[in-house]
């Protein structure tokens, strides 16, 4: 007998982790692209603002992957549990009103500073660019708010009648350590992919001047990524001691069995694979900044370069989706972690909130048949963006359709 709600819920919540991960990248190669558009207003260099053009690029299928498919992918999944959306909609209705009205203004300000690239004054340019990248932060913080709800109903006063504190979601204390997980995080995460990907262009592409430049940058972005790196232990173990406070249940089941006894389903085996790979990541990425300081230019440091930023990258990202698994099912079988609050509204628990006929077996075929396209539209936004035919390296070839596209 297939469990049709736990799949769904799974696949919904495995999305939004995909989400979450995107939007960090996006957010902090925004960053990287206001403060090279910034320094090469200050130099007149151009070779920074055309470096900074190539992760502009870079930007378009980051934001285009986390905004249309996997935030598409998420909503379509979760739609089949309409109790718990409607419960999150009237409870967090101001925090989801600044949260979506903020990826609105984001998109307004990205649209604005990518047409006035050559068309507006550099100095409004770059108020247009630094809004988006601030207001790219705000959004990961408001990511936390959410799901630190999901930890602690910190907010919450009463469920019959509803009556909520909305000043109180925004300094949950579970979501201040989990919003400087996301900023180390995605940082390191980010500054690993650029460095995995310069690699690779080097090692295909006929070195130009922007690569010369960014053979100069690489060194710093390997630098800022291993201290990022660095910090994201001191904050998984803030929020761990914050959870064992104020969420203990999912605390629980995130250690069970190493520290305490679980109240659910223990995933210590998660904490220990997560422990495990980003250990092996600070060994390959102090291997990284003891070698990548100086690009090496013979062969054999080369490939080894190109190596170890490969395995740096597999690293970073198993660590990255490993950290927010644990953390989306440490908490099952609730939505939210509370088995309390599940007394008072049984349907958080997704067997019971689930729309009934959504369950069956032909349902949830068809669904999972319904998310294929959506996967492979991610998939060959991800391969053309690894491959190098956006971003610039690389030209798009149609000659069996019209000719050349250059």
């Amino acid at each position: 007998m297939v469990d049709g709600s736990q799949i769904l819920l799974f696949s919904a919540l495995l999305m939004f982790i995909f989400h979450v991960v995107m939007l960090g990248l996006e957010v902090v190669i925004s960053l990287i692209v206001v403060t090279l558009d910034y320094i090469g207003f200050r130099t007149q260099n151009q070779s920074y603002r055309k470096l900074a053009s190539r992760y502009m690029n870079y930007i378009a299928v980051t934001y285009a992957s986390q905004q249309v498919f996997l935030t598409a992918t998420t909503v379509f999944l979760l739609s089949y549990f309409p109790d718990i959306l409607i419960l999150l909609g009237n409870v967090l209705f101001i925090p989801l009103g600044i949260f979506i009205w903020t990826y609105a203004f984001r998109l307004f300000l990205i649209s604005l500073y990518w047409y006035g690239w050559d068309k507006f004054t550099h100095k409004t340019h770059l108020i247009f660019g630094t809004l988006f990248a601030l207001f790219g932060v705000l959004v990961v913080y408001l990511d936390s708010v959410l799901l630190g709800f999901l930890n602690y109903t910190f907010g919450l006063i009463s469920v019959s009648p509803l009556r909520v504190d909305d000043i109180l979601f925004f300094i949950n204390p579970t979501s201040f350590p989990l919003f400087f997980i996301l900023v180390f995080i995605s940082i390191a995460v980010t500054l690993s992919f650029i460095v995995a990907l310069y690699r690779i262009k080097v090692s295909v592409f006929v070195d130009d001047e922007v690569l010369s430049l960014e053979k100069k940058t690489i060194p710093y972005f390997i630098k800022i990524g291993f201290y990022s790196l660095i910090a994201v232990l001191p904050a998984v173990l803030w929020y761990l001691l914050t959870l064992s406070n104020f969420s203990y249940y999912k605390f629980s089941n995130m250690v069970g069995y190493i520290l305490v006894q679980p109240q659910g389903v223990s995933y210590a085996w998660l904490l220990v694979s997560f422990l495990l790979a980003y250990l092996a990541w600070v060994y390959v990425a102090w291997l990284l900044y003891k070698e990548g300081l100086v690009i090496p230019e013979n062969k054999k440091t080369k490939d080894r370069g190109y190596n170890l930023s490969l395995i740096n990258l597999v690293l970073a990202l198993t660590s990255f989706l490993t950290l927010f698994t644990l953390n989306i099912v440490s908490q099952a079988p609730y939505v939210i972690a509370d088995p309390n609050l599940a007394k008072q509204i049984p349907f958080i628990n997704p067997d019971i909130g689930i729309n009934k006929p959504a369950g069956a077996f032909d349902v949830l075929s068809v669904t999972i048949f319904a998310v294929v396209p959506f996967l492979i539209a991610f998939y060959i936004l991800i391969d053309y963006f690894l491959t190098g035919v956006i971003g610039g390296e690389k030209p798009v070839e149609g000659s069996n359709l019209a000719g050349t596209i250059d």
